[in-house]
């Protein structure tokens, strides 16, 4: 695609879908009234605090299985590098002890060219008594027979020696077979051993992480059930510390206050006494007869005043009269006032509506309220 128009990578596909995801999600948290919280979401915080322990939890567990490895990689390693050290010592014992065997000046074709003891070794040519006489003669040829002879024995000593390398040769081979199916045997034990290692210590790990929990589980349990019976002996305490204290029976005296006689603690007063209620209605008695004579006062004086105010009535009409004329005149003033108002406010939006504001506002302009969480 050409013009900008790039396709859009997986990643940040995934990407843009995990983020319309959330949006979705906040905006039913939000938009809904009943669930919606003032402050931070605590739904959230939570998913986030278990998701991180899972994810501690997963990588202490990939930590552990990971050093596991390594330790088991390490013993491999230093297995197999101690096997290899061992097997090339060996195989250099084997070397020279077959140059020191197999491997001699002296078993070589040509030792004979290069013998320092050759002169001393070979006897006369002539061997007839005649020590002062000719030992040889022009085209002459003694030792024929004899070197014949030596190159046949050379020839059959060098068969035998390359029969006895040969055959050698394939002992070693064979040897050097055994003794590598011997060191893979080891080594398939050895690993063997180092896995059975692992699973006793991965059994060991957890069992015991069996055995803690099971432990924890006891002391929560134990400790429960501590709470528990201390709830309950405090229940206990409170419900007889209600039922025979002073509260309940209700005893006056803890209702008097240290400010006098007359005063009470509100909180623990549970009501007058016979004699205090005796001497409330005698009061109230005394009260009552000193109203009625004030009603009766009141009664006089309110004689008194109804002639004043019937004379006064008259001059109130009187200027009510007057009064309601005047308003109705400003009535009739304030409504011719109001026409004049009501006809400049409709040319004005007569003028608004089609000169001013030529383009109405649609149902569209309101709908893109409330769309997202932000």
């Amino acid at each position: 695609m050409w013009g900008g128009n790039f396709p859009l990578d997986e990643r940040e596909n995934k990407e843009i879908k995990r983020r319309l995801h959330l949006e979705e999600e906040r905006k039913k948290r939000i938009f809904n009234s009943k669930q919606r919280l003032i402050g931070v979401d605590v739904l959230a915080l939570k998913e986030q605090v278990q998701a991180r322990k899972e994810r501690e939890k997963q990588e202490k567990e990939q930590d552990e299985t990971e050093a596991l490895g390594m330790v088991y990689n390490d013993c491999l390693a230093t297995f197999l590098q101690n096997y290899k050290k061992e097997e090339i010592k060996e195989l250099n014992k084997q070397l020279n002890r077959f140059r020191l065997i197999h491997q001699c000046p002296e078993g070589r074709k040509e030792f004979d060219l290069s013998d320092p003891q050759q002169i001393r070794r070979e006897k006369p040519l002539r061997d007839d008594g005649n020590i002062s006489g000719a030992q040889k003669f022009e085209g002459e040829d003694l030792q024929f027979k004899e070197r014949l002879k030596q190159q046949r024995q050379a020839v059959q000593d060098w068969l035998s020696q390359q029969i006895m390398e040969k055959k050698a040769e394939l002992e070693n081979e064979i040897k050097e077979k055994e003794l590598w199916e011997l060191k893979m045997l080891e080594l398939d034990h050895k690993a063997q051993e180092l896995q059975q290692l692992q699973k006793e210590y991965k059994k060991s790990m957890e069992k015991a992480t069996r055995d803690y929990n099971i432990a924890l589980a006891q002391e929560q349990a134990q400790l429960r059930n501590q709470i528990k019976q201390k709830e309950h002996n405090e229940n206990y305490k409170e419900l007889h510390n209600s039922f025979y204290g002073d509260f309940l029976t209700e005893n006056p005296q803890t209702a008097r206050s240290s400010f006098g006689p007359h005063r009470v603690i509100p909180n623990r007063w549970k009501g007058m006494s016979p004699e205090q209620k005796e001497e409330v209605r005698k009061g109230q008695l005394e009260q009552m007869e000193e109203k009625m004579r004030q009603i009766n006062i009141e009664a006089n004086f309110e004689k008194d005043w109804q002639h004043i105010w019937l004379a006064q009535g008259k001059h109130q009409q009187l200027y009510d009269h007057i009064a309601l004329r005047q308003k109705r005149n400003e009535l009739m003033n304030l409504q011719e006032e109001n026409k004049r108002l009501a006809e400049e406010q409709k040319a004005r939006e007569k003028y608004q509506n089609h000169v001013v504001y030529k383009n109405a506002v649609t149902g569209d302009y309101f709908l893109q309220f409330n769309t997202t969480s932000r």
